[in-house]
């Protein structure tokens, strides 16, 4: 009994569902992205910078020589998702963005309801002190502002020193296994007649 042979298989039919697989897998990663895009704006559209008012005058000369170009505190919301929060405050360093501490804000001084940022471009600038209006009163930012300025100062700058210890030392380790790999490789080589 003779059986007919066996079309070939069809390498269009297999590779349709990868494809499509393919094809929504980059649309959930671009929906992703989005939604953390806005999200992360939100905030910043609708906040006013009130850094130069007379009331906050004494906070911005405390933080000023701080080597921080950005601060974070409070909660806030991103579409459904929420930002931050009022258990510590995130202090960039100037020199890189990378350098992040957050200083923990202990139960009696964390303000809920309050979120603000502070931005500047260098520690000579005054700091931007950006706030929603509308859902932040003054003397609210004011007291937070009072409570964690001496957080910040006696937390930020002993922790981002040990930070920059720990990379240098991180640095030095990693150039030192380099440097021992490649003399390892070149004795290899030499050890070889030429």
């Amino acid at each position: 009994m003779h059986t007919p042979p066996m079309p070939p298989p069809d390498n269009r039919r297999t590779k349709s569902p990868l494809l499509i697989a393919a094809g929504v897998g980059l649309l959930v990663v671009l929906g992703l992205a989005m939604m953390l895009l806005r999200g992360g704006r939100n905030f910043a559209r609708t906040s006013e910078d009130v850094g130069g008012l007379a009331e906050l005058a004494s906070i911005q000369s405390q933080l000023q020589p701080l080597d921080a170009c950005r601060i974070e505190y409070g909660a806030r919301r991103g579409g459904r998702q929420v930002f931050g929060s009022s258990d510590s405050v995130k202090v960039f360093s100037c020199a890189e963005s990378s350098e992040v501490v957050g200083v923990d804000v202990p139960v009696e001084r964390r303000t809920e309801g309050v979120t603000f940022d502070m931005a500047r471009q260098s520690r000579a600038e005054p700091w931007e002190v950006l706030v929603d209006k509308d859902r932040v009163a003054l003397p609210a930012l004011k007291g937070s502002l009072e409570q964690l300025a001496p957080l910040i100062l006696e937390q930020y700058p002993p922790v981002l020193l040990r930070q920059r210890e720990q990379r240098e030392a991180y640095d030095r380790e990693l150039k030192a296994r380099k440097d021992a790999q490649q003399a390892r490789e070149q004795g290899a080589r030499d050890s070889y007649p030429r």
